[in-house]
């Protein structure tokens, strides 16, 4: 069996807010975990850090409406 794992220390840099129950210091322990127990290791196993999703590919899957949206939100 072959597993990927998505990972990239940029991570550490996003912050949903106190209430999102995604904690970027939780994930962080917890991929230093399975460093630390050799999970990441392990045969048939990879971690990837992913590449920042180009608009074209991000139009696949969402509206330019939706994307508009996320533009603005991001701003502030």
């Amino acid at each position: 069996m072959r597993t990927a794992l998505i990972h990239s220390p940029a991570y550490a840099r996003y912050d949903y807010g106190p209430s999102h129950p995604l904690r970027m210091e939780r994930l962080g322990l917890t991929f230093d975990l399975m460093e630390a127990y050799g999970l990441t290791r392990l045969p048939g196993t990879r971690v990837i850090a992913p590449d920042p999703a180009e608009e074209p590919a991000l139009r696949d899957f969402h509206t330019a409406e939706y994307l508009d949206v996320l533009r603005a939100a991001s701003r502030g």
